[in-house]
């Protein structure tokens, strides 16, 4: 009986030029189809001031960054912390016998300065009067020293209020003081933009 001798024919190997499972117009379908991937959020970012960085926000503050302007505009806790430094430093500034004098001096020159400068950037009394605590406020503490040495403790605290004054001022009347535009609704009209931290 003849043997064929002929090697068996081995099978190819056709797996390379298979339709992979993700193509195809049923794949296109399906992906149409489905929910949209969710997002995997990042780190969120502080919505209120804490008191670690009442330091750092402060020296931002006098060199007049856009971000640390807009972070006390649109922080919460931002306006009484700034509330509680200013009364801080001008008990220490000002003698008790000439506090009503420089309380009312610092009313009236804050009321004209802000009609100055903070409306013609959308600033209202409240929010002006927000910035302002933080810029009076370590003025008025480099004062506290002088009250050792001047009777009149009131010209120590009228002359930290002036350079308080015209500190926010000058950065008020820059062109763009908050920087690019945002989104909180605690920011002042004109001045919003996405980036309220100091991170």
């Amino acid at each position: 009986m003849a043997t064929d001798d002929t090697p068996a024919a081995h099978p190819v190997d056709r797996s390379h030029l298979a339709e992979p499972p993700d193509s195809g117009p049923a794949h296109a379908e399906s992906t149409q189809n489905s929910p949209p991937r969710r997002q995997v959020p990042g780190p969120r970012r502080r919505v209120f001031v804490v008191v670690r960085e009442v330091p750092q926000l402060q020296w931002d503050l006098l060199m007049g960054r856009p971000r640390a302007l807009r972070r006390v505009l649109g922080a919460r806790r931002s306006g009484r912390l700034g509330a509680m430094l200013l009364l801080a430093a001008f008990l220490a500034a000002v003698a008790p016998r000439h506090m009503s004098l420089v309380g009312t001096i610092h009313i009236l020159i804050s009321a004209v300065v802000g009609h100055l400068t903070a409306r013609p950037q959308g600033l209202g009394p409240v929010q002006h009067q927000r910035l302002l605590c933080w810029f009076v406020a370590p003025m008025w503490l480099c004062a506290a020293p002088f009250r050792l040495f001047l009777d009149a403790t009131w010209i120590a605290g009228i002359l930290g209020e002036l350079l308080g004054q015209l500190l926010l001022a000058k950065y008020l009347l820059e062109p763009r003081p908050f920087g690019a535009l945002v989104t909180d609704d605690s920011a002042p009209q004109g001045t919003r933009s996405e980036d309220t931290s100091l991170a």
